[in-house]
């Protein structure tokens, strides 16, 4: 996962090893019991990712044995709830679906994930202090349903004397995913391709001063 890429006036910044703006494992909560794929713990990969979403609803009705808010257990979105023993259903598009019809536990799900996109935005907002931060991706609901526990962390942890942060949330198109995928690779070859064809001037001036 790629949590953010970064540009400077018009121009893409990969840095040294072309990693620049990886910060899927950037601390969320250093005491969390949540772990991402990696093994991580309290990442932002432990909270924002469409998985860690899904592995966080699922551990609130593990945890609350399948019971809705008036005690009863409930089925919804084609799959039985924990009290029922089979969430094996349970996806992504059930999760927004559960939050976006009020299910508490989904709201949460989202509202901890929003958290960790604010402490991202703010982490990016005060270290590079960008035009606009643009958010995109095929886990882009959670700017709509998180969007209470992110404006809150940008909040409490971005640096007081900035300006308001400007998000700009794109929807999410394969073709833009396509196209930024072709651009980067004929950059790359632009970059480095045509320095690895090109002759070494050092060992050309070494051959000529032999053969000279």
């Amino acid at each position: 996962m790629r949590t953010s890429m970064l540009g400077a006036s018009a121009v893409l910044v990969t840095g040294a090893h072309g990693r620049a703006g990886r910060l899927d494992h950037l601390l969320i909560d250093p005491d969390a019991r949540r772990r991402c794929s990696g093994g991580r713990r309290g990442c932002v990969s432990a909270y924002l990712t469409n998985s860690a979403i899904v592995a966080g609803l699922r551990d609130r009705y593990q945890r609350r044995g399948g019971q809705d808010e008036r005690g009863g257990q409930h089925e919804r979105g084609g799959y039985q709830e924990p009290g029922g023993g089979e969430t094996g259903g349970l996806d992504y598009e059930a999760a927004v679906a559960l939050a976006r019809d009020g299910d508490p536990d989904a709201i949460d799900a989202f509202d901890e994930a929003g958290r960790a996109l604010g402490i991202l935005v703010a982490t990016l907002d005060d270290t590079f202090d960008p035009d606009k931060v643009v958010i995109s991706g095929d886990g882009i609901a959670v700017t709509e349903l998180g969007s209470t526990g992110c404006d809150a962390a940008i909040s409490q942890h971005r640096n007081p004397a900035n300006g308001p942060v400007t998000m700009d949330v794109e929807p999410f198109e394969f073709t833009e995913w396509a196209r930024a995928g072709a651009i980067l690779a004929i950059r790359s070859y632009l970059a480095y391709g045509t320095q690895r064809n090109s002759p070494d001037p050092d060992r050309t001036r070494c051959v000529d001063s032999r053969t000279g």
